[in-house]
């Protein structure tokens, strides 16, 4: 623009500052209405930075905001705003900014044309100071004010809830990332919400995660309240408000009931495993003392008096682990810890030596892997129960034979136990071989509990037992210990 045509433009705007400057905010030319408006001679301004005469509140926001849309190509018109007069004063001018372009549709340069409205001066003092004191109280209550615009679809958002979002004033969202500032789950709820308050006057009211522009998280409740006329929505507008403190509180309360709900399950589990794990053992006891009564040569006696206080011990540590698991209920997780195979197997032995002496039973070990993270307790319930089961239901036609194999398949630990006992129907027990209190031998004493708490066992360690029996043959579990690598410690 030269001097002529800028001329030219003021030539009816004696009233009016108009000032053309640079993109970075350098005057060039300034009309003569300076002097009465700011007490600057045009002269003194040239050259001098438009941005640096604002009140330093205003500012920011008229050097970021203003400039980022003025350079964007967009005309604004921005509130009154202060500029510093000659005198070191301020005075309120209302402010339309035009972008002025170069043949590449560059912006080169600004025009702005601007209008005292010191009559005006106590109004927006007013005005501002309420916006202050609306401001302050909505943070303190943590609560933000959000509009958004129906034609352009462009969210206007208090202070609040800038700073709920943790931004500065000078950003403008649109609605795409407004919706983007919650958490990924989160956003088609909010969505859908924001478009039936639209297009059928349904209000909303809801609380969802957050992810802040520092990403923070934190719970939001965003309330939305269409206004309606004949029929369509004409005005959609609504709060922020932070409800961090209080819902992290609720969840918090959450965890513990299932936590509480959590520890009574496992100690009704524990329960069945003390009435359930030790009843074998005691029974082998017995039956150890049984032989022992009966046996004829002392040599005898003293190989069954030391079964017998083999198995004793193997009873009292049976015992001390599950006190201390009942103890562990406090603990939000069964911990898992390295274990021995071998050992775990050893023990069980130990503790059925009577019926494994007097059934005359054969144990094969072939172990591809021996080592095993898991938790202990749960490790000796499945083997104490797999052989006290494969002991009781031996058949009455041959001697009890028990193989153990494990092996790594598909990168998952597996452990395969099989044994040549009665056996199952399959077709007639296959769906209800691992359910509560299932009995599936009426001749043989038992309660149901053993398969039941296998299963629940391996499965809630994220593994899998499947079985495979046939009638007067005998029985194969097949266990994956880490189906769902849920086992925390590598292989």
């Amino acid at each position: 623009m030269t001097r002529k045509e800028f001329d030219l433009f003021c030539k009816d705007a004696e009233k009016d500052l108009i000032c053309y400057y640079e993109a970075s905010g350098d005057y060039v030319l300034v009309n003569n209405a300076s002097l009465s408006i700011t007490g600057y001679e045009p002269a003194e301004l040239i050259g001098k930075n438009h941005y640096d005469f604002f009140h330093p509140e205003d500012r920011k926001y008229i050097q970021n905001a203003a400039r980022y849309l003025s350079l964007q190509g967009k005309t604004n018109n921005l509130k009154p705003l202060r500029y510093r007069k000659k005198d070191g004063t301020y005075v309120w001018l209302s402010w339309d900014t035009i972008p002025v372009k170069d043949e590449n549709e560059t912006v080169t340069n600004l025009l702005s044309i601007s209008r005292n409205v010191v009559s005006k001066t106590e109004i927006w003092d007013e005005k501002l100071r309420k916006e202050t004191v609306y401001d302050e109280v909505g943070r303190m209550a943590g609560i933000g004010y959000w509009e958004l615009d129906l034609k352009t679809m462009a969210p206007t958002w208090s202070k609040g809830t800038y700073d709920l979002h943790e931004l500065d004033y000078i950003y403008r969202p649109d609605l795409t990332t407004a919706i983007n500032f919650f958490a990924k789950d989160a956003r088609i709820t909010v969505l859908k919400a924001i478009n039936e308050a639209i297009y059928e006057g349904v209000p909303f009211d809801m609380t969802q995660p957050l992810i802040t522009a520092k990403g923070r998280k934190k719970w939001v409740r965003i309330i939305g309240k269409p206004v309606v006329e004949n029929g369509k929505t004409v005005q959609l507008f609504g709060l922020f408000q932070d409800v961090n403190k209080s819902t992290e509180e609720l969840n918090e309360l959450k965890g513990t009931v299932k936590l509480l709900s959590s520890q009574n399950n496992q100690l009704e589990e524990f329960n069945n495993m003390l009435s359930h794990n030790v009843r074998s053992p005691i029974a082998s006891l017995s039956m150890l003392l049984s032989l022992y009564e009966v046996a004829e040569t002392e040599e005898e006696k003293q190989e069954l008096f030391e079964a017998l206080k083999m198995a004793s011990q193997s009873m009292n540590e049976l015992l001390d682990e599950l006190m201390d698991s009942v103890k562990a209920v406090s603990n939000r997780e069964v911990e898992s810890e390295n274990n021995d195979l071998v050992t775990i197997i050893n023990q069980a032995t130990e503790l059925l030596k009577g019926e494994i002496i007097q059934s005359r039973a054969v144990i094969n070990l072939e172990l591809g892997w021996e080592k095993i993270y898991y938790p202990k307790m749960y490790l000796e319930s499945i083997m104490l129960n797999l052989m006290s089961n494969a002991l009781k239901y031996r058949s009455d036609e041959r001697d009890p034979v028990i193989t153990i194999t494990t092996k790594i398949e598909d990168g998952c630990k597996v452990m395969v136990f099989s044994d040549n006992g009665s056996g199952i129907d399959m077709e007639r027990y296959g769906d209800k071989v691992f359910k509560l209190y299932r009995v599936f031998h009426r001749s043989k004493p038992g309660k149901g509990l053993g398969l039941f708490m296998i299963k629940g066992h391996i499965e809630s360690m994220g593994g899998e037992i499947v079985i495979n029996s046939e009638l007067d043959k005998g029985t194969m579990f097949d266990i994956v210990f880490d189906k769902h690598k849920k086992m925390g410690a590598p292989l």
